[in-house]
């Protein structure tokens, strides 16, 4: 014959087993005040929404700071681009030779203006000695 398992007997439940285990349920079961908080914290689509229309007003000034970002550094001088551009020596140089320069033009502008003066002062003078000299004649005569 064929031997037969021996089934375990069953544990008698007992009414504190009963109470225990509805103790640990109400302890873990949501409470009509949990589900109020949830329903009130609860994202809807229309705050989906709201949070859609934002993150597209964001990526478009995150496109626009990404195209001025751009367009400085387009416009941007390099180390490269500071190398041809001369010193504080070198323009000082510059500046200096130009102003000679142009001092030069104008002094030899000048010049010939101020000996024409010198000149014209001169026949002033002789004039005036020469005219001295006839009053004296005709004052004496």
């Amino acid at each position: 014959m064929a031997r037969m398992k021996k089934t375990p007997k069953k544990k008698d439940v007992s009414n504190a087993d009963v109470l225990k285990a509805l103790l640990i349920l109400t302890d873990r079961m949501a409470t009509k005040d949990d589900f109020e908080y949830l329903k009130h914290n609860m994202v809807t689509q229309k705050h989906i929404e709201a949070l859609k229309g934002d993150m597209e007003s964001i990526g478009q000034d995150v496109d626009d700071i990404k195209g001025d970002t751009d367009r400085i550094n387009s416009q941007m001088a390099t180390r490269e681009d500071l190398k041809m551009f001369p010193t504080r020596a070198e323009v000082r140089e510059i500046v200096e030779t130009a102003v000679e320069d142009a001092k030069e033009g104008i002094l030899a502008e000048i010049r010939p203006i101020s000996r024409a003066q010198d000149v014209d002062s001169l026949t002033i003078i002789n004039h005036e000695r020469r005219i001295v000299g006839m009053e004296r004649q005709l004052a004496v005569k």
